[in-house]
């Protein structure tokens, strides 16, 4: 499993820039996964450019993904 991050300007931006942390087994399950967390498929964000990947060293865990919006 990975952990993908998003950070930094133009993620999630309104005034301050956001923060998306999740964990996957590789990208293309890390965007669905932060689809489901959303609700919707968000273009504020840089989808296929993640700040930061951590290979974490497990294998079976929960995915997951947490979002943060910027504040205005």
């Amino acid at each position: 499993m990975k952990l993908f991050i998003w950070y930094g300007d133009g993620v999630l931006q309104s005034w301050s820039s956001g923060q998306i942390a999740c964990i996957a087994k590789d990208l293309s399950t890390a965007l669905q996964v932060i689809d489901e967390e959303m609700g919707y498929e968000s273009e504020s964000f840089p989808r296929e450019d993640p700040t930061e990947v951590i290979e974490l060293g497990i294998e079976e865990t929960q995915q997951r993904a947490w979002i943060v919006w910027g504040s205005d």
